[in-house]
């Protein structure tokens, strides 16, 4: 939309609203990536993941009101259900804190976790950015490949780097991110939209992108994001041998990318003594902490506790990031939900663990709101197939962000949430939400 404003005494300016909205997006993307891809955790966990929290309170809220002033200047504030979702959520998140008995906890969340009211905010304003401003950026989309292989990279190094260099590493990899399970969150967001660029466009640069991301995804040793993986990668290679017109060319490439993962597969497991093999038929990382805890680092009784705590907080829940403080205070002396020398802060699956800190209300609209976005995708999708045909880019493009959200939300049911991941969740729902709304997504 091009405004002319006034200056003074009949001179005006044109003012190109749209590109304003687009460079507002790539700024923000681009620090997005810089702060929470390229910025490690590792060593200096958890200092780096407050600034990381920090980070993208400050930016989401500056780029937010930027994209609201855009907004007004255009007169094109319009509410749609989205919209009215995503604020019953955030009411019922700012309702838990009111009603929160640790107070002086809930706003910036705990010291290491960083999960309080303005953070889960920052996640709300980065969903509305990427709604109302995303453009599809081929300078962006590189920048973003880059900045995974090289996070990719590191993860190698930091399993088995004495392998080739003989310096000391860590036995699992946590990349950038602050744990080995949050890695594997991040790539299992990433991942499906590679394999979709291999197996649905002509780029054979996709090939050993995908194949770098496994690796990592291999050394992160996960369990979940194992089992995540089987499924993503099973479902889409069905979807695009089904849907493809030349079955005999999408079979060899699904083939090749099954050679290329079991190969580095095979590569990772012998320069790391069978550890990689032992994970996934033993599901063990010989952790006496974790033995202690007993059947899949101790979920069961995790998730136990977290009903309980949801049983005596159903309406408002004990408020955000304050679950450690509730077990810490009111269930550690209890021998059915005590871990020694351990302190449960996280439910280890987000939607019990959004129902124990803002209510089971929350979590119904929570619930509401992600199906709604998902149900008007696959609407989005079927249209898109009717009028463009399976295989435009188009269809293509709803399939690899669909991919990608529904991998996170499958893994989310046994994983927590994280300030250096959770962004770029919203930042693909906000993606969702603009493609179900019929608005364009390309520069070109």
């Amino acid at each position: 939309m091009i405004k002319k404003v006034e200056l003074y005494r009949d001179k005006y300016i044109s003012i190109d609203t749209d590109k304003i909205k687009n460079y507002i997006f790539d700024f923000f993307f681009i620090l997005l990536v810089t702060f929470f891809i390229l910025i490690p955790d590792y060593q200096f966990f958890p200092f780096t993941l407050t600034i990381k929290s920090i980070s993208i309170i400050c930016l989401s809220f500056v780029f937010f009101t930027l994209l609201i002033f855009v907004k007004i200047f255009e007169k094109s504030i319009k509410t749609d259900k989205f919209d009215i979702l995503i604020l019953l959520y955030t009411f019922c998140i700012i309702l838990s804190c009111v009603f929160s008995k640790y107070k002086t906890n809930v706003v910036l969340g705990i010291y290491g976790r960083c999960e309080g009211l303005l953070t889960l905010l920052s996640y709300i304003f980065t969903f509305y950015i990427f709604k109302e401003s995303f453009k599809y950026n081929k300078k962006i989309s590189k920048l973003l490949t880059i900045s995974l292989m090289l996070v990719s990279t590191y993860a190698f190094y930091q399993t088995r780097v004495d392998w080739v260099l003989k310096m000391p590493t860590s036995r699992v990899a946590f990349g950038t991110i602050s744990n080995s399970n949050m890695f594997s969150s991040f790539l299992t967001i990433f991942l499906p939209l590679y394999i979709v660029k291999y197996l649905g466009g002509n780029g054979k640069i996709y090939l050993p992108v995908c194949s770098v991301i496994f690796g990592a995804l291999v050394c992160a040793k996960t369990t979940g994001g194992y089992i995540t993986f089987a499924i993503y990668f099973t479902i889409l290679c069905i979807y695009f041998f089904v849907t493809s017109d030349n079955k005999r060319k999408m079979l060899f490439k699904i083939v090749i990318l099954l050679v290329a993962f079991l190969t580095v597969l095979l590569i990772l497991n012998f320069a790391n003594g069978d550890s990689y093999f032992n994970e996934i038929m033993q599901n063990s990382r010989n952790s006496t902490q974790y033995e202690e805890m007993g059947f899949a680092n101790g979920r069961l009784r995790i998730w136990k506790l977290t009903m309980k705590v949801i049983k005596d907080n159903p309406i408002f829940g004990v408020g955000p990031d304050s679950l450690g403080q509730e077990v810490l205070f009111n269930y550690m002396l209890r021998p059915d939900y005590t871990f020694k020398n351990i302190l449960i802060d996280r439910a280890h699956c987000e939607y019990l663990h959004i129902a124990a800190t803002t209510g089971i209300p929350s979590l119904i609209i929570y619930v509401i709101f992600i199906m709604y976005i998902m149900i008007n995708l696959l609407f989005k999708f079927i249209n898109t197939i009717k009028e463009k045909g399976k295989n435009s880019k188009e269809a293509i493009f709803i399939v690899a962000i669909a991919g990608s959200t529904i991998s996170y939300l499958f893994q989310a049911g046994a994983n927590i949430s994280d300030p250096g991941v959770a962004p770029f969740f919203w930042a693909m729902l906000g993606v969702c939400a603009k493609i179900s709304c019929n608005k364009n997504i390309s520069n070109s």
